[in-house]
């Protein structure tokens, strides 16, 4: 049985008459006779929904209580009524006795278990309730009270105390004088009278609630915190009040208030930190309304919402790879970034991240895909990555470094491929697009459409290659190259235009190389329009292509013009100690409208051996004359003025060549030409003022070259300023038809050999000498002169 039900039913009438309430109920049945008192005394069990027999062990407790003997009446309701059958049994066993007043007296003499008596004259009422009626207990409240309970949490007893209210009061459980909590889990809770939580006090977590049936905090409040004027003034007290001159939340901090305005906002005071702080904001946001707000400045401006004020700190972005900007969620329209794969600032536009440049102008991108509104990038492979198609102008508003090559590829994808643009200008705008890599990259190097071949230009600014380790400035594959007011300045190859489908109208733009690479190279197409100068060993000018037209190439102690293949029209070029134009292959070469100087060298140098030809038209050498090293199938030269004023004007393995209407000229102790075998020359002069002009060796003993219409003039006043030498032609011949020998020394020969030599002479005439012809030399004809001066040499 319970011990806490109470027996409400304990009359003898029959068990049929019995309708058991809720509640256990003790019974004793009248209508059994001659039957041992104890099975007449029943037991209503309701868990089992049924009468118990109350066994003899039973009825003898039952007797300890009242000394119940056979007698009927021993047991009924006046005696029984209050308790339930366990706790008369358990009363019985620890010495119980119920008194004649119906009053259950409990005691037991170790003091162990249930409390030995009540104190003064309590007693338990028939409803549990305890009643103080002893003298020693005054009627009212009670403080500093001790309550005693028993192990069911019943208050057995009340110590007696001062008068007031009922607070600071113990609950005793046990003798080991633990705090006893009404609730299970060691809380103690205050309610109301219609049971909710006023206050919890949670001792396992040890937290306090006001409100709420579980705390989740250290102090868990549900509802509203009023805090009244502060008595106090010691730095952390809060208060709600007059404290600072007006009524709000202020607290004191640093021995002065704070007003704690509008509930959320810190307002009218200096917050100070000692000490590294950190704040954590776990996922959340913290937001400012209204003001400004100054970092390194007491008074940030009023038009600024951050004012940020240093004299040797920065203002550091995030930074990050494309990977993590591009996977940022959401992102703001103009949020920004440092984009540290690329090493530059992107802005979100709105729908793409890009380099972020927009009013201030580093880079800007017009093309077919913005509707004639501007984009900006900070970097020109970023820029020049929104230009692969239709037609598009790049314009620098700044001069731009970048940290590596510049790439725009027809194949492939990603960045620097797939580039299938009809037109591309950058304009440098007066800028300088620089790269100074340690390495053999080119600042821009394009590889495009061999079909279509778009067009490429770059205008009016400087591109400057430093610290290069060989290669090129720009470098242009598969594209139409053009530009205007370039200047290219590399310490190495200024532009190389490259071996497929790649033509360059330059705009009178300038290339410098500055070590021993070539300022200008193209190795197919076309070429025009430019400036080349190497100023050091380098060439200037490398042709292997189509042609080259109206250009000027100039080497300090290098080539000016290294002709391997090709055509070139209307040009100069100058060398300060090599070379003005050097041919150094087999191949064709045709050279016309041009002017060629060597400070210290030959003006043109051939070199070359095999079948090439070689054609020059149209041309002055001012210095270093023509040395030809190497042979050929044919060499023309017409329309010219070849002059040297340091060696001979034609000079070198001088065989096989044709010569027209031209003019050689030498102003030094150096023959005008040594000429060799199988030349003609039709319509030239030669002339020396300080040497005899010109003489003829053999090969083999043959030389035949003819001379038709030439004239051989030696203005050097000396004996031996003779006009023509023919000593070392070594029984070979030679023919001069129409020809004029001149010399100004009288004593000098017009034709002069130191051994015996045949050659012919007809029709010509000699002047200045007092024996035109030496000695040694035999002139002869074939056929002699007829009435018209005609033969047959």
């Amino acid at each position: 049985m319970s011990g806490n039900q109470r027996v409400v039913e304990a009359v003898a009438i029959a068990v049929s008459d019995i309708q058991p309430t809720n509640t256990e109920v003790i019974w004793y049945d009248t209508t059994l006779s001659n039957v041992e008192n104890y099975k007449r005394v029943k037991i209503y069990d309701r868990s089992a929904n049924s009468w118990i027999q109350l066994s003899p062990s039973d009825f003898e407790v039952l007797q300890q209580v009242k000394n119940v003997d056979s007698n009927d009446s021993g047991l009924n309701a006046n005696f029984l009524q209050g308790y339930t059958a366990q706790e008369l049994i358990d009363a019985a066993t620890a010495g119980a006795t119920l008194l004649s007043t119906g009053q259950l007296l409990v005691g037991q003499a170790d003091g162990v278990g249930l409390p030995k008596t009540l104190a003064g004259d309590a007693t338990i009422d028939v409803n549990g309730n305890l009643v103080l009626a002893n003298s020693g207990v005054s009627a009212g409240t009670y403080s500093v009270a001790t309550v005693t309970v028993d192990a069911k949490g019943r208050i057995t007893n009340i110590s007696a105390g001062s008068a007031g209210n009922l607070s600071n009061t113990n609950l005793v459980q046990d003798a080991a004088n633990r705090t006893y909590t009404l609730f299970s889990g060691g809380d103690l809770k205050f309610l109301t009278s219609g049971g909710s939580e006023i206050l919890v006090l949670d001792e396992t977590n040890v937290r306090v609630g006001v409100g709420v049936a579980v705390p989740t905090e250290a102090l868990d409040v549900n509802g509203a915190i009023k805090i009244g004027s502060a008595a106090g003034t010691g730095d952390g007290t809060l208060a709600y009040g007059n404290e600072g001159g007006s009524t709000s939340f202020w607290a004191r901090i640093s021995g002065a208030w704070v007003n704690l305005a509008a509930g959320d906002n810190i307002s009218n005071a200096n917050l100070t930190w000692t000490g590294d702080t950190t704040q954590d904001l776990n996922g959340n946001t913290l937001g400012f309304t209204g003001g400004s707000i100054g970092f390194g400045t007491a008074s940030p401006d009023a038009s600024a919402i951050v004012d940020l004020s240093s004299t040797d700190k920065g203002f550091l972005l995030p930074r990050m790879t494309t990977a993590q900007m591009n996977g940022i969620s959401a992102p703001a329209t103009n949020l920004l970034i440092w984009n540290t794969d690329l090493d530059a600032m992107y802005r979100y536009d709105g729908a793409n991240w890009v380099a972020w440049t927009s009013g201030y102008g580093v880079i800007e991108v017009m093309n077919d895909g913005n509707n004639g509104r501007p984009v900006y990038f900070a970097d020109l492979q970023s820029a020049l990555e929104t230009c692969k198609t239709g037609t598009n102008t790049v314009t620098l508003y700044s001069n731009v470094t970048v940290s590596g090559q510049i790439n725009m590829n027809f194949g492939g994808t990603g960045i620097g491929f797939g580039y299938n643009f009809d037109e591309l200008t950058i304009n440098l705008n007066g800028f300088t697009l620089s790269y100074d890599g340690a390495n053999s990259d080119s600042v821009i190097d394009t590889d495009l459409n061999g079909v279509l071949l778009p067009d490429l230009k770059i205008i009016n600014g400087k591109v400057l290659r430093t610290s290069a380790t060989g290669g090129y400035a720009l470098t242009f594959q598969r594209t139409t190259f053009y530009s205007s007011n370039l200047i290219v300045d590399s310490n190495v190859g200024g532009l190389e235009l490259g071996t497929i489908n790649a033509s360059g109208y330059l705009g009178g733009s300038k290339f410098i190389a500055r070590g021993s690479g070539t300022a200008v190279k193209i190795s197919s197409g076309e070429i025009q329009d430019f400036i080349a100068i190497n100023t050091s060993s380098g060439f200037a000018f490398e042709l292997n292509t189509n042609r080259a037209q109206n250009f000027y190439c100039e080497s300090n102690s290098g080539t000016a013009l290294r002709a391997i293949a090709g055509n070139a029209y209307n040009f100069k070029a100058h060398s300060n100690s090599s070379y003005g134009i050097w041919h150094s292959s087999s191949t064709t070469i045709k050279l016309s409208n041009f002017e060629v100087s060597s400070n210290t060298n030959a003006g043109i140098r051939r070199s070359g051996f095999g079948t090439g030809f070689w054609y020059l038209d149209n041309f002055t050498v001012l210095d270093g004359g023509i040395i030809n090293n190497g042979s050929f199938s044919k060499a023309e030269f017409s329309n010219f003025k070849v002059e040297n004023n340091h060696g001979q004007a034609l000079g070198g393995s001088v065989g096989g060549m044709d010569f027209y209407n031209g003019w050689f000229k030498s102003s030094n102790a150096d023959y005008t030409a040594i000429i060799l075998t199988n030349n003609k020359f039709e319509h030239i002069i030669f002339y020396n003022d300080s040497h005899e002009t010109v003489r003829l060796n053999d090969v083999s003993n043959v030389n035949d070259s003819i001379f038709k219409n030439c004239s051989f003039i030696c203005e050097w006043d000396n004996a031996s300023g003779h006009a023509l030498d023919v000593t070392g032609i070594d029984g070979g011949n030679a023919d001069f038809m129409n020809c004029t020998f001149e010399v100004v020394n009288s004593s000098a020969n017009c034709i002069y050999s130191g051994d015996a030599e045949t050659i012919s002479v007809g029709n010509s005439g000699f002047k200045g000498a007092t024996t035109p012809v030496n000695a040694n030399v035999t002139i002869s004809l074939t056929t002699a002169p007829d009435s018209n001066g005609n033969y047959t040499a």
